[in-house]
């Protein structure tokens, strides 16, 4: 197995003489074999070798005795260790994340911190082949490009992966012939997660299919690295040669889209929007698309996206860039705002965010549990998702809205309602609604429709929560 490995550390560059390296050890089997391998390296004089251990305190006492073997792990094997308790729930509660993504945030940041510490070129990870099999079946099924579907890199950034070339059944095989100890997550075997359902149960399927199925989807990672590489220099070329950078915004030549493919323009595009603002959560394809949309308008159209950004239709250029700048330039007044909940990303059962201010943000996920009676808060707000058809939008109002009031399918226009509500003129035109076409489902901060009520035939619930001041 180490010659494998060490073909594979010297083929992608992994390692070089006099290398300090920072080791994420868990206690698992996996990052036990890395610091056998790693040990290896530093008896021959190659690199310096440092270790961290993140106690994520979601296990109670099993996750001290992981806590407590790394040590004595460490202590043996005379590796300069670093245990560290951080408060995961507590932290994916704040940020809206949920616990995988917490703690995956979390230990990244400190092994920085302590990879700094330690004066570490490199940081060790124990990814191996099953996991990047694993990740590419992951992204595929909840949708993904070639970029995505690469999976998890040997190399990115400071982060090494020496076993992505093994998988876990050689990893288990040389534990057991050098009688080396490590603990198991008892939370690795439940199969309720989709990642330890796709370990437990597909991956084993794929394998009867074809023994080699794993390594050759490393293979296939390998490949699509390549690819993605080589197309990756051809763009940058383009967007180099042709974006226009101004104060307002970012620009490309309409004349220019209008030769290209559309593989060419939605890439240049997607790229536009994560370089002006900086940013890539809560932008998707659906925004790209509505970019790209506006090549088939006439010059003075536009769009609004997240982040206060603004897609414009010029006479020759079509510009992204913040909406004041551009639309006072034009003459123009933003007076709508606008923006389309993909039900897609909602129904991949993670929280989907839309930045609505400078630092305001609406916050949707769906869940099959109440978790209690219904919140009686103007900040969240519950619907039957099932009752909802058309795709959802966030926007200031327009001709034809309408709230249903009760059961009898009675209709208040929101017009109406807004009088009715004493709601002064000159605010009505800057109140978010949540929309299906033309059906209000909820004015933000106050009532909602009663045809898109919580009942108790209920199946899947929309929650909506509206955050201010926590960006």
């Amino acid at each position: 197995m180490w010659e494998k490995i060490n073909r594979y550390v010297k083929k992608n560059h992994m390692i070089e003489p006099g290398d300090r390296v920072l080791l994420g050890i868990s206690g698992g089997a996996d990052s036990v074999a890395l610091a056998r391998y790693l040990l290896i390296l530093r008896e021959k004089g190659i690199i310096d070798l440092y270790a961290i251990h993140v106690n994520h305190q979601l296990r109670g006492e099993e996750a001290q005795r992981d806590a407590d073997f790394v040590l004595a792990f460490c202590d043996h094997w005379h590796i300069p260790c670093e245990i560290v308790t951080e408060d995961v729930t507590g932290y994916a509660k704040k940020r809206k994340r949920s616990l995988e993504e917490a703690g995956r945030e979390i230990r990244y940041a400190k092994m920085e911190e302590y990879a700094e510490k330690y004066h570490c070129s490199k940081i060790a990870l124990a990814h191996h082949a099953d996991d990047l099999a694993e990740t590419m079946i992951f992204r595929m099924l909840r949708g993904t490009g070639p970029e995505g579907l690469v999976g998890i890199l040997p190399i990115y950034k400071n982060r090494i992966r020496p076993l992505l070339c093994v998988d876990k059944k050689e990893i288990l095989e040389y534990l057991l012939e050098n009688e080396q100890a490590y603990v198991e997550d008892s939370s690795n075997q439940e199969i309720d997660y989709s990642r330890n359902y796709i370990r437990s149960l597909i991956l084993p399927k794929m394998r009867e299919v074809n023994t080699q199925a794993v390594s050759h989807m490393g293979d296939l990672s390998e490949k699509l690295e390549a690819q993605n590489s080589f197309v990756k220099k051809q763009l940058d070329k383009i967007y180099e040669e042709q974006v226009i950078r101004q104060e307002k915004g970012l620009g490309i030549a309409i004349s220019f889209f209008e030769k290209e493919d559309s593989f060419v323009r939605s890439e240049l595009i997607r790229r536009m929007l994560f370089d002006f603002c900086g940013k890539r959560r809560d932008l998707a394809a659906v925004h790209v698309d509505i970019v790209e949309n506006l090549l088939e308008k006439d010059s003075g159209k536009y769009n609004l996206l997240p982040y206060q950004m603004i897609a414009y239709r010029g006479e020759e250029v079509l510009w992204i860039g913040h909406k004041d700048l551009l639309l006072k330039e034009d003459g123009q007044q933003a007076e709508s705002f606008y923006v389309e909940i993909p039900r897609e990303q909602l129904e991949k059962n993670e929280n989907y965010e839309v930045i609505i201010g400078k630092d305001e943000k609406m916050i949707f996920y769906l869940s099959d549990d109440l978790e209690g009676e219904i919140p009686k808060n103007d900040c969240i707000k519950c619907f039957d998702y099932d009752k909802i058809k058309c795709t959802l939008s966030i926007r200031t109002r327009k001709k034809g809205d309408y709230l249903v009031l009760d059961d009898s399918g009675k209709r208040k226009m929101i017009r109406r309602y807004f009088i009715d509500e004493k709601i002064p003129c000159h605010q009505r035109d800057q109140i978010l609604l949540l929309a299906e076409e033309n059906h209000v489902l909820c004015v933000n901060g106050k009532r909602i429709s009663e045809a898109y009520k919580v009942t108790k035939s209920t199946k899947r619930i929309l929650k909506v929560r509206y955050l201010k001041n926590e960006l």
